[in-house]
C-alpha cells in the first residue's frame, strides 16, 4: 500500500491519501483510495487513475476512488484504516454525469462489465479502465463477449473507447435463447472431450514411465 499511497502524494491537488485492500465479496478483494483534496483545487477519479499508471502497474491501481475531509485517525495518531473501510461504498463509477445504458448492445457490455468489476451500475460513458479495470480483466471481458456475440474486440479498444462507443462501433449479434442454450451445450460437450482426452494421455505418459 506505501508505493500506491506515495504515488498518490505526488499530485498536486492532494493533501492526503491512504490505500486499503477490501473484501467486497468472498475470495474478491479491492483496493480503495481515500484522498483529501488541497483548498481551492479539484481532481476527479479519472484524473488520479491516469496520474497513478504513469507510475504503476495496472495491478496496483485502486477499483474506487473517494474523496473524503479528512483522513481518520487513531488515537495513536495514526490512519485508522478499519474505519475508513467503514464508509467505504463500491456501489460503482463515482464520476458525475452518470448515463444509463440504452440499446441491447450497451446493456449486454454494462452487465459484463459489472460482473467483472463487482460494481452495481455502469454509465454508458465510462471507460473500463477508468472504473477499475485492469489489463488481466480486460482479456476475461474480451473473451466473454467473443464466446457469447462474436465479436472480436482488441485491448487498446476497450482501452481506449467508452462502453457506448464500443457499443456503437461493432456489430454485436445476440443469439436466440435456443441458439444460446444449444451453444452452451455444445461448449460442455467439448470440455468434457478434451478432459477425456488428456485423462487418456495422462494415463499413457505414466504408463510408459513404469
Amino acid at each position: 500500500m506505501d508505493q500506491i499511497e506515495e504515488a498518490l502524494a505526488k499530485h498536486e491537488a492532494l493533501s492526503q491519501a491512504a490505500v486499503i485492500a477490501k473484501e467486497v465479496s468472498p475470495g474478491d478483494t479491492q483496493l480503495v483510495a481515500y484522498y483529501v483534496v488541497n483548498p481551492g483545487q479539484d481532481v476527479t477519479a479519472t484524473e488520479l487513475r491516469k496520474h497513478l499508471r504513469e507510475e504503476l502497474p495496472d495491478y496496483m491501481i485502486p477499483h474506487q476512488f473517494e474523496e473524503v475531509d479528512n483522513l481518520l485517525l487513531t488515537p495513536a495518531g495514526e490512519i485508522d484504516r478499519k474505519g475508513l473501510a467503514a464508509f467505504s461504498k463500491l456501489d460503482g463509477p463515482e464520476e458525475e454525469g452518470f448515463i444509463p445504458p440504452q440499446g441491447a448492445a450497451e446493456i449486454f457490455l454494462a452487465g459484463i462489465w459489472k460482473e467483472a468489476l463487482g460494481v452495481a451500475r455502469v454509465s454508458a460513458h465510462d471507460n473500463f479502465f477508468n472504473i477499475g479495470g485492469h489489463s488481466l480483466l480486460c482479456m476475461q471481458i474480451i473473451e466473454r463477449i467473443r464466446k457469447e456475440t462474436g465479436v472480436r474486440l482488441s485491448l487498446d479498444t476497450v482501452i481506449r473507447n467508452t462502453l457506448s462507443q464500443i457499443a456503437a462501433e461493432y456489430p454485436f449479434v445476440f443469439p436466440k435463447e435456443e441458439e444460446r442454450e444449444e451453444k452452451t451445450t455444445q461448449a460442455s460437450k467439448e470440455e468434457v472431450a478434451t478432459a477425456g482426452i488428456f485423462q487418456r494421455l495422462k494415463s499413457k505418459l505414466q504408463g510408459d514411465s513404469k
